[in-house]
């Protein structure tokens, strides 16, 4: 992700919000959270879940049921499910109350499967995933250069896989990449090897105009 040049500037302050958002219909907003006093979020490329965080608010207003959008200068950062909440007592007699965070992708991973999930010969990848995404009841998004792939023959997944593992599944074949957008949906997008999605640096010993400190 590419930082934005007013991000760098350490006297500028940017403008953080978070929204209720209904997880039926993730354009309906439920208002904002608000006594917020801390937030962190974690994108790891090789977790299953991907995005995780984390809130702490002091007199809250949570709505609950309600995910979770985190967005600074009004573009979304992610949308996550609550998996936890804790509640303890603030110094100034307040409540405090601290939220773990999880993306729609560590729902799905805790959701298995009841039913064989069988996929038919002729059948396209991005059928069964639009298929799943409605048992389940999650957003899907196709990111643009996402890859379609065909079944030559049938395959059948076993009751105790769960739809993370079967979505994963389903995008390895058609090499593409499992993961969740900033608005909580489910995205498919193409594959991307890890070197191409992170800067590379290189320290040039003999410029003049830096010092290596070891």
């Amino acid at each position: 992700m590419d930082i934005p040049e007013k991000w760098k500037d350490p006297a500028y302050v940017p403008e953080l919000k978070v929204q209720m958002v209904d997880p039926w219909n993730l354009e309906v907003s439920r208002g904002e959270l608000s006594g917020i006093t801390k937030v962190t979020t974690t994108d790891g490329y090789y977790s299953d879940t991907k995005v995780s965080g984390s809130i702490e608010t002091i007199g809250h207003n949570y709505i609950p049921g309600s995910w979770l959008r985190i967005a600074v200068d009004g573009e979304p950062v992610a949308t996550l499910g609550v998996q936890s909440a804790k509640t303890t007592q603030a110094p100034e007699g307040t409540e405090k109350k601290s939220y773990t965070l999880q993306s729609v992708l560590w729902m799905l991973d805790a959701d298995v499967n009841s039913n064989l999930v069988t996929i038919g010969q002729n059948t396209t990848c991005s059928a069964v995933i639009k298929s799943i995404g409605k048992t389940t009841g999650k957003s899907v998004t196709f990111s643009p250069g996402w890859r379609d792939s065909l079944y030559q023959t049938a395959k059948v997944y076993e009751r105790t896989d769960s739809y993370r593992k079967i979505l994963a599944d389903i995008c390895s074949k058609a090499n593409d990449q499992l993961g969740a957008d900033a608005y909580g949906r489910i995205e498919i997008a193409p594959y991307t090897a890890p070197a191409s999605k992170t800067s590379s640096w290189t320290i040039d010993a003999d410029d003049p105009r830096g010092v290596v400190l070891s």
